[in-house]
């Protein structure tokens, strides 16, 4: 059972089933029937609706949970897919929020500045947000460098566990009260990796701000008190009436509600 891709501007990219059989061509389309059948039936069990935010609102209701909080608020920039998009953090920055972290930014140019000027230094940076135009544009901001240097790391949560994985130049710099790691080579901050490596510990943020969709869940979600969607113009929107599809079916049930099976 294929479960689709719905990011993928194709003409079948939704749910399919692939049957093998020892040369039965019938009772494969019959099982596939049947599974493609099961599907359906249970289509609204399946599509998980969650509540999405824009930032104001996101932020908004961040705010309002963390004043009884017992843990961080995860505030999840769900349409980030090259880990570099600067809307909620811009926001954040210029709100003045102490206790926030922005775990495995990607901006190569910024680590390599952070390395030459060095631990200690304050630094003026334009601020990830370089990879296209979808991604909000680089935050002009001083910094103040906390670590810089090259970073190798031996993964340690429950995805891709063990795998060593090369992050080039790194840093960790301080704005205010949001600290930042940037990285050189494209990972994703979905276990606490992004923590240990730079000895932090997630306890002393009130506010993670990652970017995933659903490899972040099993670690973040038991960490976190809240996961707050908030959907942004970049490549990858929770909301999915936000992609200019072309050539995916949008007559297919959920991007149109009023469908039967067929």
């Amino acid at each position: 059972i294929f479960c689709g891709f719905a990011y993928a501007d194709v003409p079948d990219c939704g749910m399919s089933m692939v049957v093998v059989t020892d040369d039965d061509q019938s009772a494969a389309e019959q099982v596939a029937r049947e599974l493609s059948e099961r599907a359906w039936q249970l289509r609204e069990q399946l599509f998980k609706r969650e509540l999405i935010h824009s930032v104001d609102s996101g932020l908004a209701r961040a705010f309002e949970i963390a004043q009884g909080a017992q843990k961080p608020i995860c505030l999840l920039e769900h349409a980030d897919r090259l880990n570099d998009s600067t809307y909620t953090l811009r926001a954040l920055i210029e709100r003045g929020i102490d206790a926030v972290y922005s775990p495995f930014m990607f901006d190569p140019q910024s680590a390599e500045r952070c390395i030459e000027v060095g631990a200690g230094a304050r630094i003026h940076l334009q601020l990830a947000g370089k990879t296209s135009p979808q991604a909000g544009g680089p935050i002009a901001t001083e910094a103040e460098v906390l670590w810089a240097g090259q970073k190798r790391i031996t993964v340690s949560g429950p995805l891709y566990t063990g795998a060593d994985k090369d992050l080039g130049a790194c840093a960790l710099v301080r704005i205010g009260g949001v600290l930042v790691s940037l990285i050189s080579v494209q990972w994703s901050a979905i276990d606490l990796d992004c923590f240990t490596e730079f000895g932090l510990d997630p306890a002393d943020f009130r506010y993670i701000l990652l970017r995933s969709k659903t490899h972040f869940r099993h670690v973040y979600e038991p960490l976190c008190e809240a996961v707050i969607i908030i959907d942004t113009p970049d490549w990858g929107p929770a909301d999915l009436s936000r992609l200019p599809y072309q050539h995916a079916d949008r007559s297919a049930w959920p991007l149109a509600q009023e469908v039967t099976s067929s």
